[in-house]
């Protein structure tokens, strides 16, 4: 159709859908119709048909749609990311930045890393110690004065990554926004571990309290000042896991836990569960504290694991009273045991039926099948695998490429050869003697998640650089069904059709998806991965694992610029070959060089 066509929104039944972010989306003669079945479902049809117009300024004469009708929905109800604000701090305007592109995207969880060891982001009225010292790093003259400095932050407390935090007024006006683009706010409070920012905070508290002689010093303390436990966390801290024998710690949690109920209510933005962390508690911890060994004999608690799901059944209990669910890394879900001489994390039988949900990133070597594992004993489980769906993780082994590479290597096709209900399936090597998902399993399973943590990430241009492009690949598997090459049982007939689907996604990324988002101006320095290059007979072959992405090259010793002549063959200069790929803003990435001589 051209012209000015008549745009219709409305919300109603979907026929044959029951996710309240299901659409269509009519395009004939009278105009362009969206009904979803909610008010996201007609949100994410208009993003849709977003993709179907032209690139801006590519239509001077008008647009031409062709007619169509789809009918669409999302696979998972969880399709997330997780932004770390803790270990390095990002404003809020960076917040709003991936809001908008998780919302152009049709993701809808938004996975807020609030806290850990390294600091506290969010003001909780009546204890502002965890703003005040918790969410400042740098040199002090005395302790408990601020957090030490971390990831590079620094000396100076006024260090804008390692020191910052979200106002009251700043959380509720990101619940706002999220809620006007139909994501919701998953809040996580890191605990027992990673609380170090909470623990240190809490105990200047309590000493200032009681230099003061007040009565209530302790009323928040988090840690037992007799502890003579021994135990080193992965991040090397000894003093930074609350403790379960205070009933102290119980209170700060309770109080934590209802000023951010409160911040949600008054936002008007909904909260279903607080992510309640449960990673890491390092070995040691707890067992030579008078305070934890006076609750387990009191409790009839034989070992440290019962006292972990004591101390979880309390906080399930709190989040209960606000009409919520626990969530947590998989270790809420498990218990450690020793399975033919080696440490391995089971699923706890004690909470299956509370409707906990697990967020699963150990899908190292003995773990593989972890998350499938907790899926069939009734955890529901949102997939964020480390060597899949870590957005820190290097993208290669290039000395040049930021990131970490702790859990693996992850480019942008091994996110997206992600399977997401038979992810061993194309496992390298192959795994023999793992679990798959049940047909109960696989209901349990609610979506999946990109994980950034940012203990090398200060800067948000390198958020950015990360996370885009890969996360579109997140996005389509989140949404889309499984691709055919996922479900081909014939290996050679699905190496052919994982071929043509891949070339087909790179394709619209290159040509479509990522001009797209230059020309829309969002200000998204994704990664433009450096050209491959190849000698051949005198020439130079280049390419881009992007079709379309336009490349530049030089051949007198100088950096290519967006001003430099375009590759649009062979090139058969003589001397260092210089290349680069470019946006359509005239950026560049990173530079690939060969010798022709």
């Amino acid at each position: 159709m051209q012209g000015a066509p008549v745009l219709r929104l409305g919300i109603g039944a979907v026929p044959g859908q029951t996710s309240p972010e299901a659409y269509t989306l009519d395009i004939n003669s009278d105009g362009i119709t969206i009904v979803g079945n909610s008010a996201a479902g007609v949100a994410y049809g208009l993003q849709s048909l977003r993709d179907l117009l032209p690139l801006p300024g590519a239509a001077p004469h008008g647009i031409d749609l062709p007619r169509l009708h789809i009918v669409d929905a999302p696979r998972f109800d969880y399709r997330g990311f997780q932004l770390d604000v803790a270990r390095n701090f990002h404003t809020r305007q960076t917040v709003f930045k991936w809001l908008d592109l998780m919302a152009r995207y049709k993701l809808n969880k938004f996975h807020f890393h609030l806290t850990d060891d390294e600091g506290w982001r969010l003001e909780i009225p009546g204890l502002p110690e965890l703003t005040s010292i918790g969410a400042v790093r740098g040199h002090s003259a005395r302790p408990g004065v601020r957090l030490q400095p971390a990831y590079g932050s620094g000396p100076d407390p006024k260090d804008a990554s390692g020191s910052g935090y979200y106002t009251r007024a700043d959380y509720i006006e990101i619940l706002r926004y999220a809620a006007a683009r139909h994501i919701d706010v998953i809040p996580e409070i890191e605990m027992p571990g990673h609380a170090r920012a909470a623990v240190q905070s809490m105990e200047a508290r309590y000493r200032r309290l009681k230099a003061a002689g007040r009565p209530d010093a302790a009323q928040y303390l988090l840690n037992d000042l007799a502890d003579k436990s021994v135990y080193k966390s992965p991040q090397l801290y000894n003093d930074h896991v609350i403790n379960p024998g205070l009933e102290s710690s119980y209170a700060f949690i309770d109080h934590v836990f209802a000023q951010i109920v409160a911040m949600h209510r008054e936002a008007g933005a909904p909260l279903r569960t607080i992510h309640v962390g449960g990673d890491e508690l390092p070995r040691g911890a707890w067992e030579k504290s008078p305070a934890s060994l006076a609750l387990m004999r009191k409790q009839k608690l034989d070992t440290t694991a019962d006292l972990w799901d004591y101390f979880y059944d309390r906080v399930d209990g709190m989040l209960k009273k606000h009409g919520l669910y626990a969530s947590g890394w998989e270790e809420l879900a498990g218990r450690v045991t020793t399975v033919r001489g080696q440490s391995t994390l089971i699923p706890n039988p004690l909470f299956t039926r509370r409707g906990f949900r697990a967020y699963v990133w150990n899908n190292t070597e003995g773990a593989e099948d972890l998350a499938y594992r907790l899926a069939n004993a009734g955890y529901d489980v949102v997939l964020a695998p480390v060597t899949r769906m870590y957005m820190d993780m290097s993208h290669n082994p290039n000395p040049e490429e930021p990131g970490v590479n702790w859990g693996a290597y992850v480019e942008l096709d091994t996110v997206y050869d992600f399977i997401p209900l038979d992810y061993m399936k194309n496992a390298s090597p192959p795994l023999a003697g793992k679990v798959g998902l049940t047909d109960s399993g696989r209901r349990h399973v609610r979506g999946m998640e990109a994980t950034l943590f940012t203990e090398t990430v200060r800067d948000p241009s390198l958020i950015d650089y990360l996370v885009m492009p890969r996360l579109l690949a997140v996005a389509e598997r989140a949404w889309a069904p499984d691709p055919a090459w996922a479900t081909e049982t014939d290996a050679a007939q699905a190496v052919v059709l994982h071929r043509a689907a891949w070339s087909g996604f790179v394709n619209v990324l290159g040509q479509r998806v990522l001009p797209r988002l230059d020309l829309e101006k969002t200000g998204v320095a994704y990664r433009l991965a450096p050209p491959g290059l190849m000698l051949d007979g005198g020439r130079v072959l280049a390419n881009h694992v992007l079709p379309g992405i336009t490349l530049r090259y030089t051949s007198d010793g100088t950096t290519p610029t967006a001003s430099s002549r375009m590759v649009d063959g062979a090139i058969t200069d003589r001397g260092v070959i210089q290349v680069a790929a470019f946006d359509r803003n005239g950026r560049a990435g990173r530079v690939s060089r060969i010798d022709n001589p």
